[in-house]
């Protein structure tokens, strides 16, 4: 019903969102990521609503709260756009909400169960729009938006947070355990992760970039044609950090191999 949106027209930060969302049913991955951050909310102490990992950081409530919040207004973008409204939609300044939120009086429960209130509204906004309101496009914040890109925008922003409570936060079980990516998805990670990503998207278009993540070790190899043989041996043996490390090396001594390795694509 939403398959994955092949827009390069939405923000690079949206993509970026609906990157992290695995192949598959978005709704089903929304009811069951309801479920899951129930289950993790759950397990806290009341005391840890209060929790920062560092002085002028979010709160463990703040973040949550900021989740409900960004889901709430994603859902009535969506929802306006659905509805023919043609008007550039308001954007979404998440330091002057968060400012102005009541997190610091808001237990752990309370959130838990607004999350999953606003998570069924979700899943009933999303389930009743029919094939046309899940075509139309509109305009957020001066930017493209869509209807089809809203959830999978919703849980990879829940998804991205989840995953930033587990590594900084100390929150155990917090982020999402997904099956093994294909080896270009892993590679693609890493290339993000060690600062590639703008130098990969700034030259491949999006169906490209998609082609790459959905690619197993052979297809990887396959996207690389004119590639210097080392590098493909490269592909076929050591796993992505250290291919991606590879480049990385490669963007560090001189361009011209970054563009052989990087960009020499069918």
């Amino acid at each position: 019903m939403y398959p994955r949106p092949a827009d390069d027209a939405l923000p690079a930060f949206l993509r970026a969102y609906m990157d992290e969302v695995p192949d598959g049913d978005v709704l089903a991955m929304l009811a069951e990521q309801g479920r899951h951050v129930g289950a993790v909310l759950g397990a806290l102490s009341p005391e840890r609503a209060s929790h920062r990992y560092a002085p002028g950081k979010w709160s463990i409530a703040r973040v949550v709260q900021h989740v409900v919040d960004g889901e709430r207004l994603f859902c009535y973008r969506a929802l306006c756009i659905a509805r023919g409204d043609t008007q550039s939609l308001p954007g979404f300044d998440e330091n002057a909400y968060a400012e102005h939120d009541g997190s610091g009086a808001r237990t752990l429960d309370s959130l838990s169960a607004e999350h999953a209130a606003v998570r069924r509204a979700t899943l009933t906004l999303f389930g009743g729009f029919d094939a046309a309101a899940r075509a139309r496009r509109g305009t957020a914040n001066g930017r493209p938006a869509s209807v089809a890109a809203m959830p999978w925008i919703i849980a990879g922003h829940e998804r991205h947070h989840l995953r930033i409570l587990q590594e900084r936060y100390g929150v155990a079980g917090a982020a999402e355990v997904a099956p093994e990516a294909p080896f270009g998805r892993q590679l693609y990670d890493e290339l993000r992760s060690q600062g590639l990503l703008s130098v990969l998207t700034a030259r491949l278009d999006y169906a490209a970039i998609q082609r790459l993540k959905q690619a197993d070790r052979e297809g990887v190899v396959a996207l690389f044609p004119n590639a210097e043989y080392a590098f493909r041996a490269r592909l076929r043996r050591d796993d992505a950090r250290d291919v991606a490390a590879a480049m990385v090396e490669a963007r560090r001594r001189s361009d011209q191999a970054l563009m052989v390795m990087l960009f020499a694509m069918t």
